[in-house]
């Protein structure tokens, strides 16, 4: 037991280290102040300027990870603990939680192959979703709380309204409209997509249940307040894109 021990604690060092230098990628490095450097060395004269807040230092450090690299290396922490919560579904057999898992991981896996270089935030929402979709099912949060289940509702569709409007605002801007037609019109257009995703997945929600594996809805009640949900999402999706689009149309000063 005493040689495989001593065998095993190379390999994990060298994993532990693998994981502190991927996750110190997320922030630039900082290497030390002049007042720090003086406090670790006999040599430099003793400095009295208040040294600089770390947490300063990491806000406005000018070579912060672009959004598409953060967005990568948060996605890729969500698609390892996705996947780490499908083996685990795996490891004991449960075959229905684990098809589910296998689904939502490689959906994840999609989702940061087609908006990764386009929509790097969109594509971590989803990821995000996924991921906390798997946990849910696992610690049982859809059964026990009924605010995680709406929020759930409202976050996911509030990412299919993105991906909606950034597919029909190219169609809409090329079409004979005038700017404030193709606006309502999208808008609608947005609204009654949100409505009908909601409606499809409750149907399949529906179907789902008559197979017994799993007991998704519950009652009536529940069933109108998921879709109230999604529609409030759909509404925010709207506000957040319409905003977005609002700022990127305005004159920038030289």
């Amino acid at each position: 037991m005493a040689q495989l021990l001593a065998g095993f604690a190379p390999l994990a060092h060298s994993g532990w280290l693998a994981a502190a230098q991927f996750c110190t990628g997320l922030v630039p490095n900082i290497s030390l102040s002049e007042v720090e450097t003086g406090l670790h060395s006999r040599t430099t004269p003793r400095n009295l300027t208040p040294p600089e807040h770390p947490l300063a230092t990491i806000l406005l450090n000018p070579q912060m990870p672009s959004p598409r690299a953060f967005s990568d290396r948060l996605n890729t922490i969500l698609t390892i603990s996705a996947a780490h919560i499908t083996y685990g579904w795996i490891d004991c057999g449960q075959t229905s939680f684990a098809a589910v898992g296998l689904v939502c991981t490689t959906l994840l896996i999609l989702s940061q192959w087609v908006f990764g270089q386009t929509r790097p935030w969109l594509s971590l929402w989803l990821a995000i979703w996924f991921t906390a979709h798997l946990l849910g099912m696992r610690y049982g949060l859809y059964a026990h709380s009924s605010l995680f289940d709406k929020a759930m509702h409202g976050v996911i569709t509030a990412g299919f309204a993105v991906m909606w409007i950034s597919w029909m605002r190219p169609a809409l801007a090329g079409s004979r409209l005038d700017p404030g037609t193709a606006t309502w019109g999208l808008l609608l257009l947005t609204i009654l997509f949100t409505l009908a995703t909601a409606a499809l997945w409750e149907i399949f929600e529906f179907g789902i249940d008559q197979t017994g594996m799993f007991r998704a809805q519950r009652g009536l009640d529940d069933t109108m307040y998921d879709m109230i949900a999604a529609l409030v999402g759909g509404c925010l999706a709207c506000l957040w894109e319409g905003l977005g689009e609002r700022r990127r149309n305005q004159p920038r000063m030289p």
